[in-house]
């Protein structure tokens, strides 16, 4: 399988082209998606954000409080490298398992 990543600024079209690929039968990754999805559902990442940021990152729900996590990301950059070495691995081995259930 030929791997292709689709990146760009906000409203450059990446979505549109990914949609695009879907329709024509062309399997799709959506890294941002599943990174959201991830950092409620992985027990993982879950755990290392409330260790690192305390249980606020969550609400009572359970669900990923945004407000607060962004604003931590854009007011501190050591925050914002600490939350990406904690999602983008967890990112890139659900990308791994998934390009191998998406292989023909």
């Amino acid at each position: 399988m030929k791997v292709i990543g689709i990146t760009g600024g906000i409203g450059s079209g990446k979505s549109f082209v990914s949609t695009i690929f879907s329709q024509l039968g062309i399997p799709v990754y959506d890294a941002d998606t599943q990174a959201k999805l991830l950092m409620v559902n992985d027990r993982g990442i879950v755990y290392s954000l409330i260790e690192n940021f305390g249980k606020a990152i969550y609400t009572e729900s359970g669900s990923l409080n945004r407000k607060f996590l962004s604003d931590l990301i854009f007011t501190d950059d050591k925050v914002r490298l600490k939350v990406n070495s904690i999602v983008h691995p967890a990112v890139a081995i659900h990308f791994e398992k998934w390009q191998h259930n998406t292989t023909p």
